[in-house]
């Protein structure tokens, strides 16, 4: 349409004379013009799907009574293909660093929108996901990455218990505020129902990212005076976090296919990863536990009850009852390795967060050459024999976090480990005891080692002893002490599974195990660092554990022999 026709039909839809039109936005679901008339300015939206606003109006003449400058509808026109929308044009400016002053009014705005509790006659914001993923798993051959299937499953368990709906702006980022004297609100067509954190969240995310960079300093500003406001919940927070995400990505996927865009490897106008950017948020808790500043529990006081359920060279572990919970304590030595214990928290809150795991550690501090945790109170029993359904519980437990990790494991790069120099370690404790010959075997081993470079590396748990997993009356499997975490092969955390499961407590039976493990899986290569982690577990019974006289650390090591001495 050129600049006459354009003109023309303004006239005839509005009785207006456009002496200058602009456009502002010519893509996507609207168009947006900026027209001059007789020393007056407008903003025209033509919307190019059926869209009822009356959850946006009602949301708006809300915020008007609150004293939050919106923009105004001067005029609206509707014929067969579309919707045009005449607005008054605010003569402002967008900002992406703001000062106190302009956090004040944000988080005001965010503060009279979250206390509204306002419901809405549309569609709520599960609706709109749940359209996204039928259609995308409709597409024949379509999700060849996984990437919509894994999204999926988080989904689902989010639309459990997802909180109360309400209406909310939907989209309040730095575009959609305008600042001339005072703040001003603009572009309402995200309006929808969904948690009232949901907007915190898309605020804090779309107000906090410039130039591919997430400003965690803006976010923790705007967070932080926000919380002076208003409560916020942090397990609902997390929430609404992976829910927008999800949304955010799952939209882009569906309209990029209606309009047979290509999003296999989509960058933005400036090549930047727009999937690697929203990936990283998804994954990222330290943001979540820098917006928290790291403490999810705000009272461990009136304790009721407290009891020892652990005390060993290493660590004391306590059942503590408090006046509002109950928590597993757990004081132990420092670790010498940098940041073991934040590894260990990121690790557990993401497993928790995307239902892998029940753990969550709530709170840590150290204080000398201690540790002290708080982790939620997990309930079930620790088994001492465990049954073939037990084995085909934990086993799919243990394979879901592997392949949960062999995907998404670089998220958590501060974790790190090299085979070969335990390898090494392993031969320095070993080679003056008969197992020198065992050790030795396997760095000479020149297709175990190559097997072992070449092999994709994950993080793995190579703790998964009895005692530390909990079985519940439901089936289910908690695990337990994910501290001192390292990157391995893969195929090492099944052997590692097979030792500390079944091995460790003479047995030999692990066929479940492997009958239950969904890969394929090299049984020499297995075999062989099944091998090691035996061998592992006496040299480190020999450097650190041999001196304790502790019962059970010695039965173990007295069975672990036996089957090494079976092998010489």
């Amino acid at each position: 349409m050129n600049l006459i026709e354009q003109k023309n039909k303004i006239y005839s839809f509005f009785k207006i004379n456009a002496e200058n039109i602009a456009a502002i936005k010519e893509r996507g679901l609207n168009y947006i013009y900026k027209i001059e008339s007789n020393n007056k300015k407008y903003i025209l939206k033509e919307y190019h799907k059926k869209h009822n606003f009356k959850d946006s109006n009602q949301l708006i003449r809300y915020l008007q009574k609150n004293n939050i400058k919106t923009i105004k509808i001067v005029d609206i026109y509707e014929d067969d293909d579309s919707i045009y929308h005449l607005y008054n044009f605010i003569d402002g400016k967008h900002i992406n660093k703001y000062d106190s002053d302009q956090i004040e009014e944000i988080t005001n705005l965010l503060k009279v929108i979250y206390n509204s509790n306002i419901k809405g006659e549309n569609t709520n914001i599960l609706d709109k996901c749940d359209k996204y993923f039928l259609f995308l798993n409709s597409l024949e051959n379509y999700d060849k990455n996984g990437m919509v299937d894994f999204l999926y499953k988080i989904y689902k368990k989010l639309k459990i218990n997802s909180g109360d709906f309400q209406l909310v702006h939907g989209d309040i980022s730095n575009t959609n505020l305008i600042w001339d004297v005072k703040l001003n609100i603009i572009d309402f067509d995200e309006t929808i129902m969904a948690p009232r954190e949901y907007e915190i969240v898309s605020a804090i995310i779309k107000n906090s990212f410039n130039n591919n960079f997430f400003d965690i300093n803006q976010a923790l500003n705007i967070f932080s005076n926000l919380k002076k406001k208003i409560i916020i919940e942090y397990n609902k927070f997390k929430k609404s976090w992976n829910l927008y995400i999800i949304k955010v990505i799952i939209e882009k996927l569906y309209y990029d296919e209606l309009s047979k865009e290509n999003t296999k490897n989509y960058k933005d106008k400036k090549g930047n990863d727009y999937w690697g950017y929203w990936y990283d948020l998804l994954f990222n808790e330290n943001i979540i536990n820098r917006l928290f500043n790291f403490k999810k529990i705000s009272n461990i006081n009136g304790i009721r009850y407290s009891s020892t359920i652990k005390d060993n060279y290493k660590s004391k572990v306590s059942i503590v009852k408090t006046l509002n919970d109950e928590v597993m304590i757990k004081k132990e030595d420092l670790l010498s390795e940098k940041n073991a214990s934040l590894d260990e928290y990121n690790l557990i809150s993401i497993l928790n967060r995307f239902y892998l795991n029940k753990l969550d550690l709530l709170y840590y501090y150290n204080s000398s050459n201690k540790e002290i945790k708080y982790y939620n109170y997990c309930f079930g029993i620790t088994k001492k024999k465990l049954k073939k359904e037990d084995l085909k519980i934990l086993t799919l437990r243990v394979y879901d976090i592997y392949a949960f990790l062999l995907k998404n494991g670089n998220a958590l790069n501060n974790i790190n480990g090299n085979f070969n120099d335990k390898l090494k370690w392993c031969y320095q404790i070993l080679k003056t005891t008969k197992y020198k010959k065992l050790i030795l075997n396997l760095l000479n081993d020149k297709c175990f080692v190559e097997k072992i470079n070449l092999e994709d590396k994950i993080i793995v748990h190579d703790d998964l002893h009895r005692d530390n997993l909990l079985f519940d009356e439901n089936g289910n499997v908690t695990i337990l002490d994910f501290y001192g975490l390292k990157k391995y092969p893969k195929t090492y955390q099944l052997a590692s599974l097979i030792t500390n499961a079944v091995l460790l407590y003479d047995e030999d039976d692990y066929d479940v195990i492997l009958d239950n493990w969904p890969e394929k899986v090299d049984i020499s290569f297995l075999n062989k660092l099944i091998l090691f982690r035996m061998l592992k577990g006496v040299a480190y019974y020999n450097k650190y554990l041999a001196s304790f006289n502790n019962k059970e650390f010695d039965n173990k090591f007295k069975i672990l022999c036996k089957k090494l001495d079976s092998m010489l």
